[in-house]
């Protein structure tokens, strides 16, 4: 059955090892790639966020930017945006 809902999916590596990944159909259906792109990245950054939080509770400070791929040009012009996000 082909319910058109993408899949987000994302990992987090740190010092070479896998500490955290994710990969569940999304809950809508997006009306574009860009759309889809948009949603993923910004559940990996509440992620990212998270995981930020919880190694420096855990004195595991990261020593450099947290760095998130996106494979979509158009996703990437909107999350740079800051008209997008007023």
């Amino acid at each position: 059955m082909n319910n058109h809902r993408s899949t987000s999916s994302f990992i987090f590596d740190v010092i070479g090892s896998l500490i955290a990944w994710f990969s569940k159909k999304q809950t809508m259906v997006a009306t574009s790639s860009v759309e889809t792109k948009y949603i993923t990245s910004m559940n990996t950054i509440k992620e990212a966020m998270w995981l930020h939080t919880l190694l420096t509770e855990l004195n595991f400070p990261l020593t450099q930017a947290i760095v998130i791929y996106v494979n979509n040009l158009g996703c990437i012009a909107l999350v740079n945006n800051p008209v997008s996000h007023s």
